[in-house]
């Protein structure tokens, strides 16, 4: 696949038999799996090789020691003619850097750059449900403003979020009182005070479903005169 850019991005697959089907655990069907990405590669145009500078791997059960438990939800399915068996979790993704040799000869892929670890619980019916994501650096040390930030809404992503939006709702506070935002006339959203005209005013937020006491904001981004909006991509 080549983006607008020219930049190159490959694909790489990996055929796996299923394993663990039914009650007698049998290994049939298959599945295919996106292994890799490489990305930012040259272009044929270019008359370079395609030297993609990042790489980007995504690990299952069997990549990751010591072994995670198996999903108890094997997930089998037909319905494409051939049998279709889903044995596997997505366990971690990882983004590595190779430094580019002088030759142009491939690079060695030995730099990580970012990591995710992907945590899983067994609910209803033994079906396997994400339950956090760690952020990891290029140190190996899980970043700690997103350490398991619970996507089912656990007390951790509650306090995140909870400050996050008592931040926001300070900061366009002030920026009210200092008479860089005012409401709309109907009092749903602030905007741009100096806008000038209908056409050019820019939304800020939309507030209505969180006005519980006529004072509380959304976290919002605004572009302005200084920081100009990003035009929309045809792709």
């Amino acid at each position: 696949m080549r983006d607008v850019g020219v930049n190159v991005i490959r694909f790489h697959y990996e055929t796996v038999q299923g394993a663990r089907v039914g009650a007698q655990g049998a290994a049939m069907g298959r599945q295919l799996y996106l292994k890799s990405i490489r990305y930012t590669a040259a272009s044929p145009a270019s008359g370079h090789p395609e030297d993609p500078a990042y790489e980007v791997r995504l690990l299952r059960d069997a990549d990751i020691t010591p072994a995670p438990t198996p999903r108890r939800d094997v997930v089998v399915d037909a319905r494409g003619g051939f049998l279709q068996v889903t044995s596997d979790l997505l366990r971690r993704i990882e983004i590595w850097y190779g430094a580019p040799n002088a030759d142009e000869s491939p690079r060695t892929y030995n730099i990580l750059s970012r990591a995710w670890n992907l945590h899983y619980v067994e609910g209803e019916f033994g079906k396997s449900l994400l339950k956090s994501v760690d952020q990891v650096g290029s140190d190996g040390a899980v970043l700690a403003y997103l350490r398991r930030l619970l996507v089912d809404g656990g007390p951790t992503a509650t306090a995140l979020f909870g400050s996050l939006y008592a931040t926001t709702v300070a900061s366009l506070a002030d920026l009210e009182a200092a008479g860089v935002l005012r409401p709309t006339a109907d009092g749903s959203m602030p905007v741009i005070a100096n806008a000038e005209s209908p056409t050019s005013t820019l939304a800020v937020a939309n507030v209505s479903a969180a006005r519980t006491s006529g004072s509380a904001r959304t976290a919002a981004t605004a572009c302005s005169g200084t920081v100009p909006c990003a035009a929309p991509r045809r792709m």
